[in-house]
Order: structure tokens, then C-alpha cells, then sequence
């Protein structure tokens, strides 16, 4: 008996109300902001937990959640990280800027001084 790809069968809609059920990455998409290419591309990369049936990717809701909380810990790390470097790169200047200045500063009472 042959179906339609797009019915379910009666043990595939007990499943869809499970919070741990398997969805398709194209239904995923409501749980974050990525599109279906980019959580496919993530999954085959190892990033998003994901199992692969046939030629589709499925993933639980709380796969998509989990890899939304990693990706907005990495996220903080690295704005974190940016600010320390701008803030460094600054200090440098800062430095060298001194450092020019006190240079210049040493040359002009040299020459006054010979």
C-alpha cells in the first residue's frame, strides 16, 4: 500500500507530539534562525546533532536548543575576546604613540643642549 510522502501514519503522529521526537531540518527552522542548507551543512560537519534517513537530516528540538546555547556561548567568548583585543591594540598605540613623542621630545633638548 503505497501512501503519500506527506501522510503520516498513525505511529508517526504519537512520535510528533513526543518532545524528543525526530523532526526534518526544513520543520527545525522554526526553532531557530538558520535555513534548512545551513543546519544540513552543520549537521554534516558534526556541529548539529542530526541522523541522517534516506536523504534527509532529522533532529530532536532539543538538538536545535543545544546548539543555539553553543553557539551563544561561543559568540560571547569571542566579542568577548574581540573587546580585550581592540582594548590592547589601543594600549599599543597608546605606547608607541608616548614613546614617539618622548623620542622627538629627547632629540629637541639634544640639540638644543649641542
Amino acid at each position: 500500500m503505497k501512501t503519500h510522502p506527506h501522510t503520516t501514519k498513525p505511529d508517526q503522529a504519537v512520535e510528533k507530539s513526543s518532545s524528543n521526537a525526530l523532526i526534518p531540518l526544513r520543520k527545525a527552522m522554526k526553532y531557530c534562525n538558520y535555513s534548512q542548507e545551513y543546519l544540513s551543512l552543520r549537521a554534516r560537519q558534526g556541529k548539529l546533532k542530526a541522523v541522517k534517513i534516506g536523504r534527509d537530516w532529522l533532529t530532536k528540538k532539543e538538538w536545535i536548543e543545544e546548539y543555539n546555547q553553543r553557539v551563544r556561548v561561543y559568540t560571547k567568548n569571542v566579542k568577548g575576546n574581540s573587546q580585550k583585543t581592540r582594548k590592547k591594540k589601543s594600549q599599543r598605540k597608546e605606547y608607541k604613540d608616548n614613546k614617539r613623542h618622548n623620542t622627538s621630545k629627547l632629540k629637541a633638548f639634544l640639540l638644543r643642549r649641542f
